[in-house]
């Protein structure tokens, strides 16, 4: 990513999974231009869909609190101390989070992203962040 996501028009965003050498959410997560910060969550109004360990990225985020969440299972532990339900299930949906654990659960993740972004934006985000 090269640009700030503010003030862009985007129709989803999908988090980074790793983690590899090159492009983990470990890294993604001191980028300033995905965050720490709220803000992109919360400005988007549109689904954010995130596999594996990019809850972590949501996590810097502070957009987990009080959120249904799955993730890699290494991260639960990270989920519930930032606040999240953590569940093990292929795909969870919150306010237009759209989680899934691994990438054998990218079919149902895809679907359910799908579903997410024809029922449009999702006003409980501007909030909730």
């Amino acid at each position: 990513m090269t640009q700030p996501l503010l003030g862009q028009r985007v129709a989803f965003l999908v988090a980074p999974e790793g983690p590899s050498k090159s492009n983990s959410p470990s890294r993604g997560r001191r980028c300033a231009r995905l965050g720490p910060s709220p803000s992109w969550y919360r400005l988007m109004r549109a689904p954010v869909a995130a596999i594996c360990h990019a809850p972590w990225v949501m996590i810097e985020a502070d957009v987990v609190r009080d959120k249904r969440m799955t993730s890699w299972p290494s991260l639960r532990t990270d989920l519930r101390n930032a606040g999240a339900e953590w569940v093990d299930e292929a795909v969870v949906v919150d306010q237009g989070l759209v989680i899934s654990r691994r990438p054998d659960d990218l079919p149902v993740l895809g679907a359910r992203l799908i579903e997410e972004f024809v029922e449009g934006g999702h006003a409980a985000q501007a909030s909730s962040a």
